[in-house]
Parts: C-alpha cells; sequence; structure tokens
C-alpha cells in the first residue's frame, strides 16, 4: 500500500518537473549531490577515519575529561587541612541580624517570576501566590 503511494508520488514529481521553476535541477541535484561524511578526528597522536577509531577516540577523550585530578603535594594537603580544622574549631566573630517579616516580603516581591525552580521545586511565582500583600 505505501509502495504504491510513494511511486505515485514520485511519479508526479517527475511528470511536473520542469526547468521554468528550477524543479528539476532539484531532483537531479538531491540524487547526485555528495552526503557530507563526517571529517577525521585527529586524537592524541593519530588520525581516526573508521567509525571504530572515532569512537575509540572519543570515548578516550571523555574518559581523559571525567578523571579526577591526583593531589601529588602531600605537604600542602597536610597545610590545607591543618587551617580548615583551625577554621572550623573557631566560633563565628559577627553576629547576623534576624530578619523581619518586612525585608521577606519585599525580597519575594523583588523575584522574576518566569524564572526556573530551584532543586526543591518552588518556583518564584508559587512564592507569591498565597501571600496577600495587602495593598
Amino acid at each position: 500500500m505505501w509502495e504504491a503511494h510513494n511511486n505515485e508520488v514520485w511519479a508526479n514529481k517527475i511528470e511536473n518537473a520542469a526547468i521554468e521553476d528550477q524543479s528539476i535541477w532539484q531532483l537531479t541535484r538531491s540524487y547526485t549531490n555528495n552526503k557530507l561524511k563526517m571529517p577525521p578526528l585527529r586524537g592524541i597522536n593519530t588520525i581516526a577515519y573508521s567509525d571504530a577509531e572515532k569512537a575509540e577516540e572519543i570515548a578516550i577523550n571523555l574518559q581523559d575529561q571525567f578523571t579526577p585530578n591526583k593531589i601529588s603535594d602531600k605537604s600542602n594537603d597536610k597545610i590545607v587541612r591543618k587551617i580548615v580544622r583551625k577554621f572550623l574549631k573557631n566560633k563565628p566573630t559577627t553576629t547576623i541580624d534576624p530578619c523581619n517579616p518586612e525585608e521577606i516580603i519585599e525580597a519575594i516581591k523583588s523575584t522574576k517570576k518566569k524564572k526556573t525552580p530551584g532543586e526543591d521545586g518552588i518556583t518564584n511565582e508559587m512564592l507569591t501566590s498565597p501571600i496577600n500583600w495587602g495593598g
């Protein structure tokens, strides 16, 4: 059924092809044009031509990108740990004044409505909708 339909459509295209409206050239171009091929990939030491070689080069590249860096300086690591421990032992020296409800309302009012929700999935429109702003 589909084959007969496709043949009929193709026959109509060929019969209606004309030089004046460029349709005959579009038909010939679609069959004579070389299809684009993916160019070779340049790897670390080689150039990959075949699909298998390209897949291997991409795999090597991804593996290199997602390998964590090695910490090789033990003395620097020791200094950083010491500073972090010292920082965590000390209590904060500054106090933060608690905010009042008006400040929270102003912060919510100033949010842009059409923004993507955060990790909690709450949109800015959801924040503003239940609050009675009181004028």
